[in-house]
């Protein structure tokens, strides 16, 4: 996907890998209508923050500044994967390709009236339509198998140590 350059279907993938790896709902990353944008209120091109967990593992952070649930924000996260749905690698050619700007929506996409920001409707609409949604379901069990493989139970193991206080586990 790296070669693909035409604006709106690299950021039709980028916010689509960006949601999986993030289990993030389509209205975070996405605006109701096209008027509807609000720098104070949804997500920018300076938004999404790198970090890093005690081992040393990387993440990119990204800051809702409000959400239903969490009306003062929340930070949703997601990391660099090994395969053509690297949402860093896909959220990097978005910025090169569409280059929104700094207070503008972080999935902004050239149009031939100039910069719009990415509605709800039009991402999912081009999900049903394009090869985007295709190649996830394609790639949807690569993504998936190391979740149902005998192993799992480590994995998860290993991910409720690392999220929950040792009081709940």
């Amino acid at each position: 996907m790296q070669c693909q350059l035409d604006p709106f279907d690299t950021v039709v993938f980028a916010c689509l890998v960006c949601l999986f790896y993030s289990a993030s709902h389509i209205g975070k990353l996405t605006v109701c209508r096209l008027d509807s944008f609000n720098n104070q209120v949804h997500v920018l091109p300076q938004c999404p923050q790198q970090d890093q967990d005690r081992n040393g593992k990387r993440v990119t952070v990204l800051h809702l500044h409000c959400t239903k649930s969490a009306p003062d924000g929340k930070e949703v996260y997601w990391s660099a994967q090994n395969s053509l749905t690297n949402p860093k690698v896909a959220l990097n050619h978005h910025l090169a390709i569409n280059q929104p700007p700094e207070d503008g929506h972080l999935f902004a996409y050239k149009h031939k009236n100039g910069l719009r920001p990415l509605t709800k409707t039009t991402f999912a609409m081009a999900c049903w339509q394009s090869d985007v949604f295709m190649l996830y379901l394609w790639k949807h069990t690569l993504i998936m198998a190391p979740y149902i493989q005998a192993e799992a139970l480590h994995t998860y193991n290993n991910f409720v140590h690392l999220t929950m206080s040792a009081a709940v586990r």
